[in-house]
């Protein structure tokens, strides 16, 4: 489960979310008008009084805000006032909550979805450092991390398959997969394989349709952006698309899982 801090800023953002015709302030000792009952609503336990939990939702806004997710809003209608801000959703923030999309706004939750405790210690190195470098806005530094989970999830792939190759055929395994040094040519070989050994054909039709398309072509989009992004080519990155490569690296990664079971 979510750690409790990431569930208050999930509540928080549907709050906002919810609360866009208000003008609604961060009040330094005490929560927002209405977010304690709307917490609780949800299954969280938020209490007002508490210096803890006022500690922690200011730290979610502000986490927000570093996401874009939310930000201080208009202070046109502040009349007698406290200093405290007005703060509100981002568009971008109102898009996710109403999506449902949890990398940007739950970092921590996305990445124990993944159950990373199940992978190889480089590429969960590398998810992590994707998923951090996002949620910063570094969408250069998101892209490239993703191309390295990717590269270590190809190795990991090609030398734990060899214990699934019949006896007969290691040594050709070793000679044309696992002795190319260059990811693509590796990746490219351990297909060839499965191709003309007959393995591909004893499997479901689901994964024949991953080995023939989704997963080269999901190999290849990672690759070539993080050869574009590691040098120095010009390259920008927006953000739907480094969500999208990490989206994509999640989806390999379960499939490359299975598949090695």
């Amino acid at each position: 489960m979510p750690s409790r801090y990431s569930a208050i800023k999930n509540v928080l953002l549907d709050f906002l979310t919810q609360k866009t015709e208000y003008a609604l302030q961060l009040n330094l000792n005490s929560f927002p008008n209405g977010l304690e009952e709307f917490a609780q609503s949800a299954g969280v336990s938020l209490n007002a009084q508490n210096r803890e939990d006022n500690l922690l939702v200011r730290q979610a806004f502000w986490d927000l805000v570093g996401s874009g997710l939310a930000m201080p809003g208009d202070r046109s209608r502040h009349i007698q006032g406290n200093g405290d801000p007005y703060i509100c959703v981002t568009d971008y923030g109102q898009r996710c909550a109403q999506e449902g999309k949890r990398l940007p706004i739950d970092s921590e939750g996305f990445l124990e979805e993944m159950n990373l405790d199940q992978v190889d210690d480089i590429i969960r190195l590398y998810i992590e450092e994707a998923v951090s470098s996002f949620s910063a806005r570094n969408y250069l530094a998101a892209a490239a991390m993703a191309g390295g989970a990717m590269e270590r999830a190809i190795l990991v792939l090609t030398e734990e398959y060899e214990a699934k190759v019949p006896s007969g055929k290691k040594a050709n395994y070793k000679t044309n997969v696992l002795s190319k040094e260059k990811i693509k040519t590796r990746f490219d070989k351990f297909l060839e394989f499965l191709e003309t050994n007959g393995i591909k054909k004893v499997l479901s039709h689901a994964d024949q349709e991953t080995l023939d398309s989704l997963l080269p072509a999901i190999v290849n989009l990672i690759r070539i952006t993080r050869n574009d992004v590691g040098h120095p080519t010009g390259r920008e990155i927006e953000r739907d698309e480094a969500e999208a490569l990490i989206y994509l690296l999640k989806t390999a990664l379960r499939f490359i899982e299975g598949f090695l079971v």
